[in-house]
């Protein structure tokens, strides 16, 4: 699970984030991927459809709106983007087989 599972920006506002992977198996890399409302399941599949190569992302899916790459245990990884211009909520996951449904959280986007 992350253990921030609820974060807000404002909108169009550009945003750093660190994605520190705390696992403590060495062998389970996560990842951060920000999705439109509604398509976790859809991006989850695209990614598990791109494999293990790709980092289980596909980054031509257009409903995913940010992401971190694969992140080893102990590992952190950084993205930069623009928040969405549309007040709301946007849901994160990590796209690691079998996670999506588990690992996820709340991006809320203010006016």
């Amino acid at each position: 699970a992350f253990d921030k599972t609820a974060l807000t920006v404002p909108a169009g506002a550009e945003v750093h984030l660190t994605f520190k992977n705390n696992a403590t198996v060495n062998t389970l890399p996560h990842n951060w991927v920000l999705v439109k409302t509604g398509s976790e399941a859809s991006v989850a599949a695209a990614g598990l459809k791109r494999g293990d190569p790709a980092g289980y992302v596909d980054v031509m899916d257009r409903d995913m709106l940010a992401f971190t790459p694969m992140t080893k245990p102990g590992g952190n990884s950084e993205v930069t983007f623009t928040a969405p211009s549309e007040a709301g909520t946007y849901p994160y996951i990590c796209t690691m087989p079998g996670h999506y449904m588990l690992m996820k959280g709340l991006l809320t986007v203010t006016p």
